[in-house]
Parts: C-alpha cells; structure tokens; sequence
C-alpha cells in the first residue's frame, strides 16, 4: 500500500526563474526571486512595450505566450497571440502602477483590444 508523505517547502526563493515562470517567453533584463502575473495583452509587440516601461521602473518583467495564435476564419491571418506579463514579487506594487500608468498609451497604440479579458 502506498502512503502518502509531506514536504513542507520554506524557502521558494532558492527554486529561481525556472520555477515561477514558463519557458519560451522573454525579459527586460532584470531579476527577482520571486514572480507574480500582472497582466494579460493582446500581442507580443504590446508585451515588449510593456517590459520597456517595466524596465523604466526598475521593475523587473517577463513575457510569455499563453498559447498558440488561433485563427479567426478559414484563411484568414492569426489573431494577436495572448501574452502574460510577470513583475517580480518584490516590485510587485510599483509595476502594477507602472502598468496602470501606460493604459490609455496602450489603449490609443494597439486598440481597446490590447488587454485580455
């Protein structure tokens, strides 16, 4: 019969990038121990845009696809490929109004469909 065990994790930190975030997507350059996900856009360009101004902040970003672009008609181009923005944990309150502060540029660059829902 099997049992069951516990293991009781204390320190998350010593885990690194690999365990907070998924693999394929990219940053601004600068690091944390920790990540929390901040917003979902519409866009890779609209995402790189966004970790420029993150790094503006001296926060530090990250990016990576949700999932494949889907195709709207038969034939037709993809749409936008939804991309989620992490801000490291510890910058999380200045990069959540570093985002808020760029909205209506986002909004007036891409369209009011920039953000996902």
């Amino acid at each position: 019969m099997a049992g069951s065990s516990h293991h009781v994790v204390h320190d998350l930190t010593r885990f690194g990038r690999p365990f907070w975030l998924p693999p394929g997507g990219w940053g601004n350059g600068l690091e944390d121990t920790a990540w929390a996900a901040v917003v979902d856009v519409n866009g890779e360009h609209a995402a790189s845009v966004i970790l420029m101004r993150l790094r503006e902040a001296h926060v530090p970003g990250y990016a990576a696809g949700l999932r494949p672009a889907l195709r709207t008609r038969r034939g037709s181009r993809p749409s936008a490929r939804p991309v989620r923005i992490w801000v490291g944990a510890a910058s999380y309150g200045r990069g959540q109004s570093a985002v808020l502060e760029m909205l209506p540029d986002l909004v007036g660059r891409f369209g009011p469909g920039v953000l996902r829902g």
